[in-house]
C-alpha cells in the first residue's frame, strides 16, 4: 500500500494505494466469530497488527483495520511539525550469503550491527515478492504539527470490536532548545499529554486504544534512548506520572502505555525490564537493526545522505525472535503476568508461520511492518492459520 518510489509527503497525502499491494487490490476482511485472543485483558480476533512505521495517518490505520490487522499503531507523532528526511526513504536491501551468516551470531552481544549492505530502489516486480524482502528506511520520524495529527486522530480513529489502535509518540531534541535531557523529558511529557487529549473524547477509548512511546529511533542525534535503562527510567517515570495526573484530574480511565525499544542481549534486557516495568504496561521490540547501506555503485543510496540506516524485513527476524525470548525470560523472572505486562514481537514477520514463531517465543501480539506494507492479505493468512473464521473480499 506504500509507494517506496514516492516521498513521505506524497504517501501521506494520497494514503494507501492499491497498486502497491501485492495483489494490486486493498482487501476487506470480516471476522465471523467472537474474539478469542487477548492482549492484556482486551479481546482480539487475531494477535497480529502493524507497527507505527508504515501507518502515516488515519487513512492507513483504516486500511489496516479493514484488512483484518487487529492492532495497528499510528505512526509516531511529535509535539510540533518535523520534516521527513529527503527522498528516497525506503530501498530494498540485497542479501548475500555473507549477510545471512552474520545473523547466526545473534544474542552474543548487547548491541547488533549488520555491517555493510547494498540498497537499490524498488521496481514494480518487487511488490509481489514482499514476503522475501528486507529493506532499509530513513525517515527521521517526521510528524505533522500537533493540531493536524490530533484532529486526524480525534475525528477519524475507527475502533471496531476485537481490534485496538495504538498511538505512537516521542519527545524531540529541538535545535533551538537547550540540548539537555531535562528538555527532552519536558517535550516527551508535552507530546504524551497531546496524544492522550486527542483520544480523550473517543467513547470507550480505554478498551480500544493504547499509547506507545518510541525510545528506539535509530537515526537521530543522541538516540536510541533504549540503550540506557537508567535514562529510560527517568523519562518513563515522568511521562507516566503526568499521564496519570491528567487522567485523574479529568476522571478518565487509564490508557495502557507501551515502550518501543530495540535489540538487547539477555542480561541487558533483564536489567531494562527490572528498572522500567513499573512505569509501563508492556514492551514492543524490536525496531530495526543498523547497517551501513551503499548503492550498487558504492555511493550513498538514501536521501538523507548518510550510510547508517536501520534494516527491516526477513533479515532481522532472528534478532526479533531472540529479543522476545529475552523479554519473556525477564517477564517470568520478575513475576510479571501477561495480562498486566504485554510483549509485542516485531521484526521480520513475513508470513503466518513467522507469526506463530513469535507467539511460541513468548509474544502476546505480533506486528508486521515490511511483511504487511505491501501484502495486506497477511492478516487473512494469519486468521486461516489460527482457525479463525473470516470472510475476505475486495
Amino acid at each position: 500500500m506504500y509507494n517506496a518510489n514516492a516521498s513521505y509527503e506524497k504517501n501521506y497525502e494520497l494514503g494507501p494505494q492499491a497498486e502497491f499491494n501485492s495483489t494490486q487490490r486493498l482487501p476487506r476482511l470480516r471476522y465471523l466469530e467472537e474474539p478469542r485472543f487477548k492482549v492484556w485483558d482486551l479481546p482480539l480476533h487475531i494477535p497480529c497488527g502493524i507497527p507505527a512505521g508504515p501507518l502515516l495517518n488515519s487513512k492507513f490505520i483504516k486500511a489496516a483495520l479493514d484488512a483484518g490487522f487487529c492492532v495497528p499503531t499510528y505512526k509516531t507523532v511529535r509535539s510540533n511539525s518535523w520534516k521527513s528526511h529527503p527522498f528516497p526513504n525506503v530501498v530494498r536491501v540485497q542479501i548475500g550469503s555473507k549477510d545471512l551468516q552474520s545473523v547466526n551470531r545473534v544474542g552474543e552481544e548487547s548491541a547488533a550491527h549488520l555491517g555493510e549492505m547494498v540498497g537499490v530502489l524498488f521496481e514494480a516486480s518487487d511488490y509481489p515478492k514482499c514476503s522475501e524482502l528486507s529493506i532499509t528506511n530513513s525517515f527521521g520520524v517526521p510528524s505533522q504539527n500537533s493540531e493536524v495529527w490530533s484532529r486526524d486522530v480525534a475525528e477519524n480513529f475507527p475502533l471496531p470490536k476485537g481490534q485496538l489502535v495504538g498511538l505512537s509518540f516521542q519527545g524531540s531534541r529541538w535545535d533551538a532548545a537547550p540540548a539537555t535531557f531535562e528538555a527532552l523529558i519536558a517535550d516527551s511529557v508535552l507530546v504524551a499529554l497531546q496524544a492522550r487529549k486527542a483520544l480523550q473524547e473517543i467513547e470507550d477509548v480505554a478498551n480500544m486504544a493504547f499509547l506507545e512511546i518510541n525510545l528506539s529511533c535509530p537515526n537521530e542525534k543522541g538516540a536510541p534512548l533504549f540503550s540506557d535503562a537508567h535514562t529510560c527510567a527517568k523519562l518513563l517515570c515522568k511521562v507516566q506520572q503526568e499521564l496519570r495526573s491528567f487522567e485523574t484530574h479529568n476522571g478518565s480511565e487509564h490508557l495502557k502505555l507501551v515502550a518501543k525499544i530495540g535489540y538487547l542481549d539477555a542480561a541487558h534486557t533483564l536489567n531494562w525490564i527490572e528498572m522500567n516495568h513499573k512505569f509501563i504496561d508492556g514492551v514492543s521490540a524490536i525496531n530495526t537493526i543498523p547497517a551501513n547501506v551503499r548503492s550498487d555503485v558504492g555511493g550513498v543510496i538514501l536521501g538523507v545522505g548518510q550510510l547508517h540506516a536501520g534494516v527491516c524485513g526477513q533479515l532481522i527476524r532472528p534478532f526479533g525472535l531472540q529479543m522476545i525470548k529475552n523479554l519473556d525470560v525477564a517477564r517470568k523472572f520478575l513475576g510479571l503476568r501477561p495480562e498486566k505486562f504485554a510483549l509485542f514481537g516485531v521484526g521480520g514477520a513475513m508470513n503466518a508461520s513467522h507469526v506463530s514463531e513469535y507467539l511460541a517465543a513468548g509474544a502476546d501480539l505480533v506486528q508486521a511492518a515490511t511483511g504487511a506494507m505491501w501484502h495486506l492479505e497477511l492478516a487473512a493468512e494469519v486468521a486461516s492459520s489460527l482457525g479463525v473464521a473470516h470472510k475476505l473480499s475486495y
